[in-house]
């Protein structure tokens, strides 16, 4: 009887055992999954510091564009009010010599019969030299309004997206709508968009780019039945796709690896910046590329 106990009371300590060892593996791996989460966030931390510190890098860049780009705007406003002191000067040096041409003539008339002929001509020789002076004034006068016409189309040039070369400038929604509307037009291979809205991907003519123009965009994309029925229509054509990102806080369109354009929407103004230099666009990459990899598959 006793020995019959005592295997009950050891069947019993096994079960315990047994029991504890599970709830033990469970410890142990709970503790594992914990680790491995804690390994993914810290690892995720450094992703997102490394993110921010490039991000830090961007807008020191850009804010360093702009500051070259205001001083250039600068130096050509001072020039041009120069060119306009100087155009002032050449045209009041022009009246006077006309006035002092009409004064010669006047005392020519008044003098015919009275003086020498030698006295005559010395006035004709004079007034033939201030001919030849008011000559040369109108084409001083001429070379400076060229000049001032050219300075004024380069400043009107920074004052909005230029093709050739990187630009810093404040836009309006519909100054963007027709630039980008050009590119997609302008498109061969691939477009990579970012838009506000669905909406406003709508206004950029995708319709009318070429079929075998690759094309990802990403915008916001609300349940109401104005953006679904926009998304079915994107979704009918082949060559686009779609993802829903919400942030409506940029623009973007890069075309063919060759051309970008980015647009800062601010709360008072959008800022941007167009370019066809690779290296430009190799540094934007990142940044260009964010919202498609951050936005939700539909």
């Amino acid at each position: 009887m006793e020995l019959a106990d005592c295997r009950k009371k050891l069947e019993q300590k096994q079960e315990e055992i047994a029991e504890i060892t599970i709830t033990f593996n469970e410890l142990k791996n709970s503790i594992e999954g914990l680790k491995a989460q804690l390994t993914s966030k810290d690892n995720l931390i450094k992703t997102l510091e490394s993110n921010l510190k490039a991000k830090d890098d961007q807008v020191t860049t850009i804010s360093g564009i702009v500051r070259t780009k205001d001083d250039q705007v600068q130096a050509i406003k001072h020039s041009l009010e120069m060119k306009d002191e100087q155009i002032f000067s050449l045209r009041t040096t022009l009246e006077a010599k006309e006035h002092e041409i009409q004064l010669l003539n006047q005392k020519v008339d008044i003098s015919k019969g009275m003086v020498s002929n030698t006295f005559l001509e010395e006035k004709n020789k004079r007034i033939q030299e201030l001919e030849k002076e008011i000559k040369l004034l109108n084409l001083d006068l001429k070379a400076a309004d060229d000049r001032e016409a050219k300075m004024e189309a380069k400043l009107k040039n920074m004052s909005s997206p230029a093709k050739g070369e990187i630009v810093m400038t404040t836009i309006t929604r519909a100054q963007i709508i027709e630039f980008l509307t050009d590119m997609v037009k302008r498109s061969v291979h691939n477009l990579v968009i970012t838009t506000p809205s669905i909406t406003d991907l709508a206004e950029l003519g995708l319709y009318d780019a070429r079929t075998s123009v690759n094309i990802k965009a990403s915008c916001s994309v609300r349940s109401n039945s104005e953006d679904q029925q926009l998304l079915q229509e994107f979704e009918a054509l082949d060559n686009i796709t779609i993802r829903n990102f919400d942030s409506k806080d940029r623009w973007v369109l890069l075309k063919d690896n060759e051309e970008m354009f980015v647009a800062a929407i601010g709360e008072k103004s959008i800022g941007a910046i167009f370019s066809n230099d690779h290296a430009h666009i190799k540094f934007f990459n990142s940044l260009m590329m964010e919202s498609w990899l951050l936005a939700k598959k539909i």
